[in-house]
């Protein structure tokens, strides 16, 4: 990955994709967010990177406490879906602003 930038502005890498700063979660998880080299139409990839907590899983995971399990999870996103990520988290933010008062 090439080297990230605290500004939010995006580095690229040798092929020209963007690659923005990852964000490191609270317990360790880091959130990476790039441009996909998918050639049908534009997509992003969402990817955590870390402790990943597997508790809502549809099988069993013997022999990993807690549920959780050190991994990567990616999704990738049209920009539909990622405009709709997006306005989830703004719904998000601001219903938590609003409840704590922060």
């Amino acid at each position: 990955m090439p080297p990230s930038q605290s500004s939010g502005e995006p580095t690229y890498s040798d092929r020209g994709f963007a690659f923005w700063e990852p964000i490191k979660g609270s317990y360790g998880t880091s959130i990476e967010v790039h441009e996909s080299s998918a050639a049908m139409e534009p997509h992003l990839w969402v990817t955590t990177r870390g402790p990943c907590h597997l508790t809502g899983a549809p099988r069993e995971h013997p022999g990993i406490p807690f549920g959780v399990a050190d991994g990567s999870l990616g999704a990738h996103l049209s920009m539909d879906e990622a405009r709709d990520l997006r306005d989830k988290l703004d719904a998000a933010i601001k219903h938590s602003e609003e409840r704590f008062g922060v």
